[in-house]
């Protein structure tokens, strides 16, 4: 229904004002006003569930670096617990250490004790027959080392070493290598005790010893200690009778350390081959503690050991029929007092270092030389 008079105005009327007539006539005035209210209020909601969804993505990014951290965190608790478990583990390892050298340390002493028990009373000696003790010149040490020798079937063997020493040096070295050089032969003392420290880097070391520092250049004999396996087959043959005797590397008897130890008051030279074995690849020397344990042990006893480091060099590895072989003695070192553990860590540095000084020379004149490490 349009009233009188609005018809005119309406066909008059503006296309703005003629719409507004008619959507007033038709009840939808409103429509436009609410259309654009509701187009304020979802661009409003999309603004904001643009800024929930960027919400979530940095909540998002924050919940990774977490577990990210988590994972670390969890990775360090691990590391932590294993570096926990191994120091515990190397402390162990240190205290079955320290009770082995005590019980060693006991054992020598109670052997000790028993010796010295076992000796005649001094004023039985003095007033004994003088004729009986001029026809019993063997001293204590000497009986002793006799018994030792005995219990491990080991010894100079007065028919087979000097047939083992012209076999070995004579026949042996000397169709092996054309040439066997020996270098900075004045380190080697030739009285007194001594231990030698060499390189292992071929069987033909336990022959090239005692070729270089044996009876015919020192007046004595080399006393090897080698692992058990060196005393198989024939070589184990002329080394045994050349005065070597075994040794257990995981537990060596106390027969055994006593024996050397007794070799030293002695005044003879050991020889024991610190690295534990042989070594047929060039790479830095890593010794094993037995050496200056020995020594320390035989220090402990009073007897002053000096130790000289000994490197062999090849001229070809492995050595080959007239190939040529050299050995060189480092300048003797001392061995520090037992129980400073710092002290006896760094003595293990400097006989390495003299060791593969030494080894450096002796390449070097067989012509393959040996770099450093």
């Amino acid at each position: 229904m349009i009233s009188q008079g609005r018809i005119g105005a309406l066909v008059t009327a503006k296309p703005t004002d003629r719409r507004a007539i008619l959507e007033e006539a038709a009840g939808i005035s409103g429509l436009h006003v609410r259309r654009h209210e509701a187009e304020l209020r979802l661009g409003a909601a999309e603004n904001n569930l643009k800024r929930a969804d960027e919400l979530r993505r940095q909540q998002e990014k924050q919940l990774a670096n977490l577990q990210k951290q988590a994972e670390e965190a969890t990775k360090y608790k691990n590391i932590t617990d294993e570096i926990k478990k191994i120091e515990a583990g190397l402390y162990y390892l240190k205290l079955l250490e320290i009770d082995k050298e005590i019980r060693i340390e006991n054992e020598i002493n109670t052997e000790a004790g028993e010796e010295v028990s076992g000796l005649p009373d001094p004023m039985q000696l003095c007033l004994g027959d003088l004729g009986s003790q001029a026809s019993n010149p063997i001293s204590p040490l000497q009986a002793a080392l006799a018994t030792r020798e005995n219990s491990l079937r080991v010894g100079i063997d007065s028919f087979w070493a000097p047939l083992a020493m012209f076999t070995t040096q004579d026949l042996a070295l000397r169709l092996q290598f054309r040439e066997r050089l020996v270098l900075n032969p004045e380190h080697l003392p030739h009285q007194g005790p001594v231990l030698l420290a060499p390189t292992h880097r071929a069987r033909w070391d336990a022959l090239m010893l005692p070729m270089a520092a044996g009876r015919r250049v020192s007046g004595r004999d080399c006393r090897f200690m080698v692992t058990t396996t060196e005393m198989r087959g024939l070589q184990g043959w002329f080394l045994q009778r050349l005065g070597c005797f075994p040794v257990d590397q995981g537990r060596p008897s106390m027969t055994t350390l006593r024996l050397a130890i007794d070799l030293l008051a002695d005044g003879q030279q050991v020889v024991m081959f610190p690295e534990g074995r042989i070594h047929r690849q060039d790479a830095a020397i890593e010794l094993r503690p037995g050496l200056v344990r020995l020594a320390q042990l035989a220090q402990s006893r009073g007897v002053s050991v000096p130790v000289v480091p000994v490197g062999l060099g090849y001229s070809q590895a492995p050595p080959r029929p007239f190939s040529r072989a050299a050995l060189c003695f480092g300048a003797p070192l001392s061995v520090p007092a037992r129980g400073d553990r710092e002290a006896t860590r760094q003595f293990n540095s400097e006989l390495a270092a003299a060791m593969h000084t030494a080894e450096q020379a002796a390449r070097a004149a067989v012509g393959r030389p040996l770099q450093s490490f």
